[in-house]
């Protein structure tokens, strides 16, 4: 649910002729890019890039003076999405895309995200490389994307500092073992892709998912007691969380608490208008009142949210009855 803004390098490329995006961080990522002026704008992704690799996003020369990328980590991991993002806003969605244009995304049945404006120079190729702090080489970013799987997966592991050495084989090893693989020890591709489907399905098994059983979109929002540093609990709300017809999203990760939690939705039609039923919108609401935006939000608190500057809506109160899973359908 949270944001995390990281570290952002740019390499001229050598390679080939593409605009390549590399993934220098510990966490599995999607990317996107987005492109053009006037009536040429578009964006497209999503390119999954494992740790330590890099993907072609164009094919071709490098033609504009500008590009913009944006980027996620998947949410296989464990924690708060990651998210690389600048400025400017470009349309996307959840699936595979090419999208024209960059305006009235929600009202097209678009989701959006703000991009990192990128400044090139006209030629063969350019490579964009997403960073953590830890600032690891190629080859530490993949072992220290493999340490954060493996933690994942639920296997103990000390640290993720993309060092190899005898505990990161012994986790490795420890992994194949209870995925029935064979026990080299060694970082190898089919590792990684075991590792990130198992890690797939650790987190189906867990969290809050909405679902949406009607003919037409749904946008949420939820809300649940983040608890902080001194144990206090804090109202936090969240949203907004795209949603198409016939469709789940996850919109918490992780074992659900004892709870309770919250889930507000309003449903659109094709043309990004309210939906409207003997007069009134088609909503999914409750009684318990939390902050919102228009736009996309994390909210910490719950009272005076007009004098915040914010709106506020009425939340349907869940209780996750002690597991760790809970789902909710829109219908």
């Amino acid at each position: 649910m949270g944001v995390a803004v990281c570290l952002f390098v740019l390499l001229p490329g050598t390679a080939r002729a593409d605009y390549r995006l590399c993934n220098q961080t510990s966490y599995v990522l999607k990317a996107a890019i987005g492109y053009g002026e006037g009536d040429e704008i578009a964006s497209q992704g999503w390119f999954r890039i494992w740790p330590g690799n890099c993907a072609a996003a164009i094919r071709g020369d490098i033609d504009r003076d500008v590009y913009y990328v944006y980027a996620k980590s998947i949410a296989a991991h464990k924690g708060p999405v990651k998210f690389f993002s600048g400025s400017s806003r470009f349309c996307v969605t959840e699936g595979d895309f090419r999208i024209e244009g960059r305006s009235s995304c929600a009202r097209r049945g678009y989701d959006f995200a703000d991009f990192i404006r990128i400044k090139t120079i006209k030629g063969k190729d350019w490579t964009t490389s997403f960073t953590e702090p830890a600032n690891y080489t190629v080859r530490k970013a993949r072992v220290a994307g493999a340490q954060r799987l493996l933690r994942d997966n639920g296997i103990a592991l000390s640290g993720i500092d993309g060092n190899e050495g005898n505990r990161t084989t012994k986790a490795v090893r420890t992994f194949e073992k209870k995925a029935g693989l064979s026990g080299s020890g060694a970082i190898t591709d089919g590792l990684l892709d075991k590792l990130i489907s198992s890690a797939e399905a650790r987190q189906a098994k867990a969290g809050l998912d909405l679902c949406n059983e009607t003919k037409y979109l749904v946008w949420s929002a939820v809300a649940y007691e983040s608890t902080g540093k001194k144990e206090k609990s804090v109202p936090m709300s969240s949203g907004w969380i795209r949603i198409a017809p016939n469709e789940c999203r996850k919109a918490i990760k992780g074992p659900l608490g004892e709870g309770p939690y919250y889930v507000y939705g309003e449903a659109v039609d094709e043309r990004g208008v309210a939906v409207r039923k003997d007069g009134a919108r088609v909503t999914w609401a409750g009684k318990k009142t939390f902050c919102t935006k228009p736009t996309r939000f994390d909210i910490k608190g719950r009272s005076d949210c007009a004098a915040r500057g914010f709106d506020s809506r009425e939340f349907i109160e869940l209780d996750p009855d002690g597991k760790p899973l809970l789902k909710f359908e829109f219908d």
